[in-house]
């Protein structure tokens, strides 16, 4: 269970929230101004704030969330902004300083249950992950001193080269981000889904709607810290980029824009090997399909074809046997003979040549066979 800052100068709506979440066996901290919510933040180990962005204070909530960040490490707790306004630019502002959510009034309390647990959750997989990743991290940013910007782009595209999939891809791109000393996520349009990546992490609610917010405003969005580039099938949103150093910034911008170039390529040839083994596979099964539909015609054929002359051999034998009856000379019976056998003999040479066309089609049956056999065998 978790420790939790709620923030909002109504008293009544933080007494609402704080039954709610106790009721889920939180231990929940008020505020109702800056000034307690910094006291409460700095008294207790909180892993979660819930915070209104329209504070009747001289500061407004983001402010607040920014002084808090001053007291504990960054991606130790969690800040779920609460606010009557949901505007792209309120959303854009609440990620700047390093809110995770943003819940629009009147709040649904199943909702924010559901959202705390959630985060809760997230907060202490990524602690878990910070401790067992400690030496790690250590040794990449060791090795990370003698690689300089242009390495970390040549090793990007090595492995990209090597790549398979959209997970392999991504993880590529966030290495190399990372490795820059940047932290970013993913937005990646394949060829029929959409996948949300992030390296060590979900990409939360917030990040997911920048993303999708402003992956039709241009190749290149940029306000403040944050910048995102997008390309026909991928988008990258940074959250860190240096601010006080522009040259260090453009570099990087270069950089992470000839990266997603690269990728964008990739994902492109990705894509259309997946559409061609749709296209493949939807081949096979008309193949497949047509192959039991001639299958059962050749055999109906066939079957025909015996009948027929089974038919034709029934009615010499039965016009002979009337024949023999009618007590007609010798020349006529030859002469009646004579004309019934070549009319039969005219039937059974037109069913020659269809016997040779059902010969055809039994080849065709066999050929479509062979090709359908290695698809249906998977």
């Amino acid at each position: 269970m978790g420790n939790i800052l709620v923030v909002d100068d109504q008293k009544i709506i933080q007494r609402l929230m704080r039954t709610g979440l106790e009721m889920e066996n939180h231990t929940v901290h008020g505020a109702i101004n800056a000034g307690e919510a910094e006291q409460a933040f700095i008294n207790n180990d909180i892993d979660l704030v819930i915070m209104d962005v329209d504070l009747q204070d001289e500061i407004s909530g983001y402010d607040v969330c920014e002084k808090l960040r001053q007291h504990k490490e960054p991606n130790s707790f969690c800040v779920i902004f609460v606010s009557s306004h949901a505007e792209t630019e309120d959303k854009i502002r609440g990620y700047e300083v390093g809110g995770v959510d943003y819940i629009a009034k009147p709040v649904d309390m199943a909702v924010l249950q559901a959202k705390v647990a959630t985060y809760l959750d997230n907060l202490q997989r990524m602690r878990q992950l910070h401790d067992s990743l400690a030496y790690a991290s250590s040794a990449a940013m060791t090795a990370m001193a003698g690689m300089n910007e242009l390495g970390v782009l040549v090793e990007a595209f090595k492995r990209i080269a090597t790549c398979s999939g959209i997970d392999d891809l991504s993880a590529v791109v966030l290495r190399s981000v990372s490795d820059m000393g940047l932290e970013g996520c993913l937005e990646v349009h394949g060829l029929s889904e959409v996948f949300l990546k992030k390296l060590d992490n979900e990409v939360n609610q917030l990040e997911a709607a920048i993303l999708s917010n402003q992956r039709g405003m241009g190749r290149l969005v940029q306000f403040k810290s944050m910048m995102q580039i997008n390309y026909p099938h991928v988008s990258l949103l940074v959250k860190n980029v240096p601010r006080d150093n522009h040259d260090l910034a453009g570099r990087m911008r270069d950089n992470l824009a000839l990266l997603l170039d690269g990728v964008n390529y990739k994902l492109d040839g990705l894509i259309n090997e997946e559409r061609h083994k749709q296209r493949d596979q939807q081949i096979a099964e008309l193949v497949f399909a047509l192959t039991g539909r001639m299958e059962q015609l050749d055999a109906t054929q066939r079957n025909n074809q015996v009948a027929v002359r089974m038919g034709i051999e029934n009615l010499r034998q039965t016009m002979m046997a009337s024949v023999i009856g009618m007590f007609l000379t010798d020349a006529q019976e030859k002469d009646i003979a004579y004309v019934l056998n070549e009319a039969i003999e005219g039937v059974l040479a037109s069913q020659q040549d269809i016997g040779d066309a059902q010969a055809a089609l039994t080849q065709l049956v066999q050929k479509l066979r062979d090709v359908a056999a290695p698809h249906t065998s998977h």
